[in-house]
């Protein structure tokens, strides 16, 4: 029986104005609720740009806490936690999805009167709990359908986008692999086939 190698191939990588689009249509219904006093998508918002802007894993989304944000000079970092909540690697953060996260903290304690401690989850679910990781994709997925997207755009192919984003823009392997949490670069390989058909200047401007 012949083994099947995974490929990420272009049909898998979402284009720059699809996750543009995708991002400006979280933002407007979080807004709509921010007024009438609604979380989900506002909630809702934050889940998906930490999976276009920094790649992370719905198990890695549902395991942040508020703490996990540092500022390293001039730089953002989050850190990424893995198995049993533990911290795995730092990744670089864009101005933008850094000042996302940044807001989002300060409204969680100014209009939901919600104090973070740092040990706080980032995105709590029921009774303050982790999500599941497939609550948060099914989340993401919803984000999508709602927007009118194409349906192949997931949880999952926003990181291949990420990946993809900053191998064409650093041309670092060993860079990416580190902002990926990869144990080796035989994943991280995966995306150079992709890498040149991204824009990305346009990818830039759409999550950081």
């Amino acid at each position: 029986m012949t083994e099947q190698i995974y490929q990420i191939t272009n049909d898998k990588l979402p284009q720059p104005e699809e996750v543009e689009a995708l991002l400006r249509f979280c933002r407007k219904k979080a807004a709509s609720d921010l007024i009438s006093g609604r979380k989900t998508w506002i909630n809702r918002y934050l889940l998906v740009h930490l999976a276009c802007g920094a790649g992370l894993r719905a198990s890695e989304i549902a395991l942040a806490r508020t703490g996990d944000l540092d500022e390293f000079g001039e730089d953002d970092l989050l850190w990424v936690r893995r198995s049993e909540g533990l911290r795995h690697h730092q990744v670089n953060l864009g101005a933008g999805l850094a000042a996302h996260i940044k807001e989002y903290l300060q409204l969680r304690s100014t209009a939901w009167g919600e104090y973070s401690a740092p040990d706080d989850l980032l995105l709590p679910g029921r009774k303050c709990r982790p999500y599941s990781s497939s609550a948060l994709s099914i989340s993401f997925r919803r984000a999508v359908e709602e927007s009118g997207l194409s349906c192949r755009f997931s949880l999952r192919n926003a990181r291949h986008f990420y990946a993809a984003f900053l191998l064409a823009k650093t041309r670092d392997l060993c860079y990416v692999q580190r902002q990926l949490g990869h144990a080796n670069q035989s994943m991280t390989v995966l995306y150079l086939d992709v890498a040149p058909n991204l824009d990305y200047h346009e990818a830039q401007a759409a999550i950081w």
